[in-house]
């Protein structure tokens, strides 16, 4: 889980978004109001295909008329398990982890990635 976050606010133009995922190559990036909470998730690839079907697409744009806003969260005692059927069930790249109403985290696919080199270590994978 990335408890390190980035985010932006609803109000933000679109720019700041498109700034943050070329800076930093996030896939997504949750959209939080002034209370912590989330609001909203911003992904990268659907921004991208927006981009390229609508003329000034930029301009005066903020986040809020782009943003995915029925997220599904869990919580920080969801098992791991559980977390993977649901990105897997939903078809979704992530999961905002909310704590007390207020974001916290996102366990994003290549959590699980890391997760599974960690646990098998010891493994060499050939390919063939």
């Amino acid at each position: 889980m990335i408890r390190d976050l980035v985010t932006v606010s609803p109000i933000n133009d679109l720019s700041v978004a498109f700034e943050i995922f070329e800076k930093h190559q996030f896939r997504h990036l949750p959209v939080v109001g002034r209370d912590g909470s989330i609001r909203g998730i911003i992904a990268r690839r659907e921004l991208l295909g927006l981009q390229a079907v609508t003329p000034n697409f930029e301009g005066r744009r903020t986040i809020a008329m782009v943003m995915i806003r029925n997220v599904v969260t869990i919580t920080p005692r969801t098992l791991l398990k559980e977390a993977a059927q649901i990105m897997l069930t939903k078809k979704i790249g992530c999961l905002p982890v909310v704590q007390n109403h207020k974001l916290c985290g996102i366990i994003t696919e290549a959590d699980f990635v890391k997760a599974y080199l960690r646990a098998h270590e010891e493994f060499e994978l050939e390919v063939h």
